[in-house]
């Protein structure tokens, strides 16, 4: 049977207006796929997300893609075309992805060939149209959101924390402004994220996720001011004490970059058994009348943060490293057999010179302002992790190389991190982790 994958998008506007509930287009989707004796083996909804969307803020249609990469799929099947793309350049970024992948894809309700110039013309009239739409639609709200704020109404539906909307108009509220202003203050003394978190819990019995604190600390409405109006709202903290926050985590951000020579080996693959979110990587130093000590470990943010998982437990990542490498060993030769035919099937789709030579015209197009910004960092990641997978292949293979004349444990050991790093993602698809540090290892 054809492997096939539902794909369904609907912006909040739509839904309301047009009633093209998630709903309505997962029932006829799968209705079709039965009719005509379809494996469904996955379905893919991005809610609340129109069109327009950058690729890289519609997550399902990047899950998606990467599942395409994987092998998992023949066919993506979706309503109508504008549930796809609005617009011609994501769309064939997209389209070069499933090309790759021999991947075709089906609209239900209308009929497009891609075969023939002229499909793919009829294709490209329709995806301007849409565009088109998609932008006169934009043009009326930003137009809608310039006179609400012009009359100092908030064109948000929600408000940040300290708070309230009342008749369009953004309020204190009385009620959580005192949580949003010792937030301020304690960061301002403490400089600490995770210590807010923990103030906000203890004095006032509110858990605050770390990335609402961080956008906090972004968010002018604090001091007053909303997309350059001064005098928007009532200020909660003053101007000086919002700059000095924000020069302090610039000066932070700063030596994060410098110091991004750390390498953590297993970031990305370890998951909570508890809660299903990704193990975050930390470190710490140990301080000794021997010197200084750095060692990495991983945790569940959720059992941190909101007390909301039971995974409370540290994974140190040298006994992880141990544990691993002993599994491995346990079955090298299958693994490495595994390895040989995962990789071998992409060996030839990649191609370092040609991806190596995108990167500096794509430079070359930013230099020349030829492309915006996000345009250019879109493009940028797409290419490096091509790349990635390009030189995960290059070392695994020269490992294979290697190893029918050398010791794996040594060959393993004259690694430095980032070879490390770059062996376990080119072997390993998952690390599940439970509370009590069991781990179950899902290899690709």
């Amino acid at each position: 049977m054809q492997k096939v994958a539902l794909y369904i998008r609907v912006s909040t506007e739509e839904q309301k207006v047009h009633g093209l509930s998630l709903e309505a287009q997962k029932d006829a989707l799968i209705d079709y796929a039965a009719k005509h004796h379809m494996c469904i083996v996955g379905t893919y909804v991005d809610a609340g997300v129109t069109a327009r969307k950058r690729l890289g803020h519609r997550k399902e249609l990047n899950r998606l893609l990467s599942d395409v990469e994987k092998g998992c799929i023949d066919l993506i099947i979706f309503t109508k075309l504008d549930r796809w793309f609005r617009n011609i350049a994501d769309y064939y970024k997209v389209q070069e992805v499933l090309e790759r992948n021999q991947v075709n894809w089906k609209t239900i309700f209308e009929s497009y060939d891609t075969s023939t110039a002229n499909g793919r013309l009829h294709i490209n009239i329709m995806l301007s149209i849409a565009q088109d739409e998609a932008d006169r639609t934009s043009e009326r709200i930003k137009a809608v959101f310039e006179s609400k704020r012009a009359r100092g109404e908030t064109p948000a539906s929600m408000a940040p924390l300290g708070y309230k909307i009342i008749n369009s108009k953004l309020l204190v509220n009385d009620e959580t402004k005192q949580v949003a202003i010792d937030i301020f203050h304690y960061y301002d003394m403490h400089h600490s994220i995770a210590g807010c978190q923990r103030m906000a819990r203890e004095l006032h019995g509110c858990n605050i996720y770390e990335y609402t604190i961080r956008r906090m600390f972004d968010n002018t409405i604090y001091i007053g001011e909303f997309k350059g109006i001064s005098g928007f709202n009532e200020p909660l903290i003053s101007h000086q004490q919002f700059e000095r926050i924000k020069k302090y985590r610039e000066v932070r951000v700063f030596k994060n970059q410098l110091a991004a020579g750390r390498v953590y080996l297993f970031s990305t693959l370890l998951q909570c058994k508890e809660c299903g979110h990704t193990l975050s990587a930390m470190y710490n130093i140990n301080h000794n009348q021997y010197g200084d000590k750095e060692f990495h470990y991983y945790r569940c943010n959720q059992a941190v943060s909101t007390k909301k998982c039971p995974h409370i437990k540290r994974m140190n990542e040298q006994k992880l490293e141990q544990v691993l490498l002993e599994k491995l060993i346990q079955d090298l030769n299958k693994q490495m057999f595994h390895i040989e035919s995962f990789h071998c099937e992409k060996k030839n789709r990649l191609n370092t010179t040609k991806l190596v030579n995108r990167l500096e015209k794509l430079k070359e197009l930013y230099l020349d302002n030829l492309i915006d910004k996000d345009s250019y960092r879109i493009e940028y990641e797409s290419i490096t992790k091509q790349l990635q997978k390009s030189c995960i292949t290059h070392s695994v293979n020269s490992i294979q190389k290697e190893f029918s004349d050398s010791n794996f444990i040594d060959l393993y050991n004259n690694f430095n991190p980032e070879e490390k790093k770059t062996f376990w993602l080119g072997i390993v698809d998952k690390i599940i982790v439970d509370k009590h540090l069991n781990i179950e290892v899902h290899f690709l």
